[in-house]
């Protein structure tokens, strides 16, 4: 479990940390996804009008998101971890779109040349058949387990996101979030032993860098322990005043009294 940040510490303040890794994060997951696009559209070796708007349209999430989390990484005080994050966003930039794409789906279409590795009669290369599949089985189980520890570490941050809102911590929200992350690193764990049976290239490449920007979310301490919705220090504090106004009533009316020369009766004490 991560521990709160050294400067900023826990409660309100911890959120600009917190706000500024999932900034960052986000905008990692913008880049991918743009990859992503892209290695799909250039399968039949050729950029369709749809395709190339699809991709312009991953670049302008990718800067929407970078410009966020730069705004957010302005928030936190020039340090180790500061360094470390704006590091990591500045490998994160548009990708590149192939100069002949943008060609239309719709366009009349011109005769094709035969093709002898075409088999199908699709006027395309067919792909290698692996087992009479279309996808290796143990690729799609480690893209699947891959992607399912990317959805934990999502559901992880939504659930700080909303424990952080009213700036305090509970011991609920905590055991929450604790939960939360032991899912992320049993989910991370099965996702690492599937990228074992894939053999070493580019793909293997690709879904352990993505396996290795999930993390476990940053718990805060809880600084709620009666669950009353209120700080702690704020209880604390609202108590000591409660009982230094009652001992200050106490002694006023004490000296009055003695002042008075009289004893204090039992119903005057009760009063």
């Amino acid at each position: 479990m991560a521990k709160d940040h050294p400067i900023l510490g826990g409660g309100v303040e911890s959120t600009k940390i917190t706000a500024a890794e999932e900034a960052v994060k986000a905008a990692e997951k913008a880049y991918q996804k743009a990859k992503d696009l892209l290695e799909k559209a250039k399968e039949d070796n050729q950029i369709t009008a749809e395709e190339n708007a699809a991709l312009e349209e991953a670049n302008q999430a990718i800067k929407d998101a970078k410009t966020k989390a730069e705004e957010a990484l302005k928030n936190l005080p020039k340090d180790k971890e500061q360094e470390a994050l704006k590091e990591r966003l500045d490998a994160v930039n548009p990708i590149e779109i192939p100069k002949n794409s943008g060609g239309s789906s719709t366009a009349p279409e011109q005769p094709t040349p035969t093709d002898p590795t075409d088999n199908q009669g699709n006027t395309g290369k067919d792909k290698p058949d692996v087992g009479g599949q279309d996808k290796d089985p143990a690729l799609e189980n480690a893209e699947k387990l891959v992607k399912e520890a990317e959805d934990a570490e999502t559901k992880a941050e939504e659930a700080l996101k909303e424990a952080n809102k009213d700036g305090v911590i509970s011991q609920e929200e905590k055991g929450k979030l604790d939960s939360l992350n032991e899912e992320i690193t049993k989910a991370k764990k099965d996702a690492e032993d599937a990228l074992k049976d894939l053999p070493e290239g580019e793909i293997k490449d690709d879904l352990k860098e993505r396996l290795d920007d999930v993390d476990n979310v940053r718990v805060p301490t809880v600084n709620d322990s009666n669950g009353n919705g209120v700080d702690d220090a704020t209880d604390v504090a609202n108590a000591e005043k409660a009982l230094n106004d009652a001992e200050a009533v106490k002694k006023a009316f004490e000296d009055k009294k003695a002042e008075a020369g009289e004893a204090i009766s039992p119903t005057e004490q009760q009063e």
